[in-house]
């Protein structure tokens, strides 16, 4: 089997979310934001291990985050859950496990990313509703991992962190103006992702575990937190990069019973200090600053050029590679408060001119090819164009039959294809 349900896409509808009642089925709707979402598979969890199975009815986001679930049957109490990574053939809509396309041997063409359009980053980690909800958000997400833990313990971490259940029930970016803790949900949601997805690409490679069960890691230990999530959150910085130093650390050895933790006591204590420099100032952010959207930027800089540094040496160290030294040591300079401030101005002007204004798109006229060979070697003129292209070379004109890789040039949407 494959698919369990319908496609794509969808108006949010609050009102028949998940958790409803009634044997019969239905349909329910919602949205998922850190910014807004989109290409995350989201399904309903029958069997609670928060991977979506064949069985489970599915959709995908569109643009703005949105979903719609048809269903049959009851869903009382079963949680949403999200998939940013995943098979998925946009002529069939039919979506894929990872064991179906390894059989089916389906090329990278049909692995879908889910990108959060207001920050260019893509978000692989796996988040969860809260019952009775429809939106999906990082805090959402801690909320059912304590609750999962123990009855109480998702309150008690909303009220450490200024919110309350009410807070899981709206959109925060398009109430930003009139639900009072619109603010605090969008700068907590991009400080918990960003750590989230730093932390587990350290958990994964250093653990030796898959990035599913290092998420599933890192959630549950920040979960674990209980009123300690407000120093996690602190605007003082020492205060949050301890706790966060205790947070990686416990979360290696709760996804790696077996590992020594004493021999990634460098890069923790460097991917703390650099994480924590992002989302210390995400937390010194005035409610103000986040409506003129500073957050973005920030969000960008921990969620995409921090996470691929982090990614890098934790792959040298999980390698033993004797480089990895010197790559601890640039974490901690390259990501000082100071040098996050200048990243995030850079991440801004990405984002502002990769922001297409339909009345002046951006145009490419021409590629520029330069080939060069050590002194002495023949030079072999090879040329990658596309079908649609064609380029001279000393008099002789050539048509290309190359495709274009979607991914190289960040398309990510599941509707497309690599073409000419």
């Amino acid at each position: 089997g494959t698919a369990g349900a319908s496609g794509a896409g969808g108006a949010v509808s609050v009102t028949a979310a998940a958790g409803g009642s009634g044997g019969g089925g239905g349909s329910l709707g919602g949205a998922v934001i850190d910014g807004y979402v989109e290409n995350t598979l989201v399904f309903i969890d029958a069997d609670g291990d928060y991977v979506w199975d064949t069985n489970e009815f599915w959709a995908i986001t569109n643009a703005s985050g949105a979903y719609t679930l048809n269903y049959t049957g009851s869903i009382a109490g079963l949680k949403i859950v999200t998939d940013g990574s995943y098979y998925y053939d946009a002529v069939t809509k039919t979506v894929y496990t990872d064991a179906q396309a390894t059989a089916l041997g389906l090329s990278s063409d049909y692995l879908v990313s889910a990108v959060d359009v207001t920050t260019r980053a893509v978000v692989d980690s796996a988040m969860v509703s809260s019952t009775g909800s429809g939106y999906i958000t990082p805090v959402s997400t801690i909320y059912a991992y304590a609750e999962a833990a123990g009855a109480g313990g998702g309150a008690t971490l909303l009220n450490s962190m200024g919110l309350s259940a009410v807070d899981l029930t709206y959109d925060p970016s398009a109430t930003i103006n009139t639900n009072a803790n619109a603010a605090t949900m969008l700068k907590t949601g991009a400080s918990l992702l960003t750590m989230v997805s730093n932390a587990a690409s350290l958990v994964s490679s250093a653990g030796g575990v898959s990035a599913d069960v290092a998420v599933k890691s890192v959630f549950s230990q920040i979960a674990s937190l209980g009123t300690g999530i407000s120093d996690l959150l602190s605007t003082n910085s020492a205060t949050s990069q301890t706790k966060l130093t205790a947070v990686l650390q416990n979360s290696l050895t709760n996804a790696n019973s077996s590992i020594d933790i004493s021999s990634f006591t460098d890069v923790i204590a460097a991917t703390s200090q650099s994480v924590n420099a992002v989302t210390n100032a995400l937390q010194n952010l005035s409610s103000a600053a986040i409506k003129a959207g500073s957050h973005l930027s920030i969000a960008a800089t921990g969620q995409t050029t921090l996470l691929a540094d982090i990614k890098s040496v934790a792959a040298l160290v999980a390698a033993g590679d004797a480089t990895a030294a010197a790559k601890i040591t640039a974490l901690g300079t390259d990501y000082s408060s100071a040098n996050v401030t200048t990243l995030a101005a850079s991440a801004a002007t990405k984002l502002a001119f990769n922001t297409q204004d339909p009345t002046n798109p951006i145009k490419t006229f021409a590629d520029s090819v330069t080939i060069s060979a050590p002194v002495g070697s023949a030079v072999v003129q090879r040329f990658d164009i596309l079908k649609n292209d064609t380029i001279t070379v000393a008099g002789v004109t050539a048509t290309g039959a190359a495709a274009l890789d979607l991914a190289a040039v960040g398309i990510f949407t599941a509707n497309a294809r690599n073409g000419s």
